[in-house]
């Protein structure tokens, strides 16, 4: 029923902003597509929404994609955090200042100022997301994030459960993000389940899976996934997750990195 009730509440918004190029709606799904496919073809996607915004400065949309993207070059793949952390925080806010009536534009922005350690803020921008539309999937999720980095665990479990309830048919990043608030929870087991998930495995997500799995005492599974993420991300290191990953809660931080260091990563 709550899928049904965000459709319904989903038609009463103010009508959203339509793209005046077709051209530049076009680069804008063909964007969306790569993005959809794995965090290294969203990078690459990168370029699709720029042109997209040339075409139409105004497509808040457009911008609020480019944001993420730039986000995930530097958070997953190993990019330099400068210049994009700065671009990507500017592309959000652009968004949001041509579309405040976007519950999109809200939640991309809370992501980006979470990546930046401002917790409190990334929430207040959350709530607006929420407030505007209370049955948007991908902000409920993705506020649950924001609850497994601070430590809340059972809470961001709710949040996420919600998204689930909200979308039926969820893209990959929603299991990513269950099977951290599972752990955070303190319920391994099960979320070595949904990150071995074929929705969110083989992605990122590897990575907590293998420190989970170190954790629990399973390190030949560990180091075996472990090897299977290097050999697609040889760049990464244990240093460069931590810079990029925001927790508020140190202890939850510092028990990843222990799994991490045991599943065999690079320092």
């Amino acid at each position: 029923m709550e899928g049904l009730a965000g459709k319904l509440a989903a038609a009463n918004l103010k009508e959203r902003y339509r793209p005046t190029s077709l051209g530049a709606y076009d680069l804008y799904l063909r964007g969306r597509a790569e993005w959809a496919h794995s965090t290294e073809a969203g990078v690459a996607a990168i370029p699709l929404f720029e042109r997209a915004i040339a075409l139409d400065p105004n497509y808040a949309d457009a911008y609020r994609w480019l944001a993420i993207s730039q986000c995930e070059a530097w958070v997953f793949r190993n990019y330099p955090m400068n210049p994009l952390g700065q671009q990507s925080m500017a592309s959000a806010r652009k968004a949001v200042e041509l579309d405040p009536e976007n519950s999109g534009t809200h939640w991309v922005l809370a992501f980006i100022l979470l990546l930046e350690r401002q917790w409190d803020e990334s929430a207040k921008e959350y709530e607006i997301s929420l407030r505007l539309n209370p049955n948007d999937a991908d902000a409920w999720a993705n506020f649950g994030d924001l609850k497994t980095y601070e430590g809340r665990g059972i809470e961001a479990l709710a949040c996420i459960e919600k998204a689930l309830r909200l979308n039926p048919r969820p893209p990959s990043w929603y299991f990513w993000l269950l099977g951290g608030a599972q752990s955070a929870a303190g319920k391994y087991e099960e979320a070595v389940k949904t990150l071995r998930n074929d929705a969110t495995y083989r992605t990122e997500s590897r990575v907590n899976l293998a420190s989970i799995l170190a954790r629990l005492g399973r390190f030949e599974e560990a180091r075996e996934e472990a090897q299977l993420y290097l050999a697609t991300n040889p760049h990464f290191k244990i240093s460069h997750w931590v810079e990029s990953q925001p927790y508020r809660d140190l202890a939850l931080r510092d028990m990843y990195v222990e799994g991490l260091r045991k599943a065999g990563f690079p320092e």
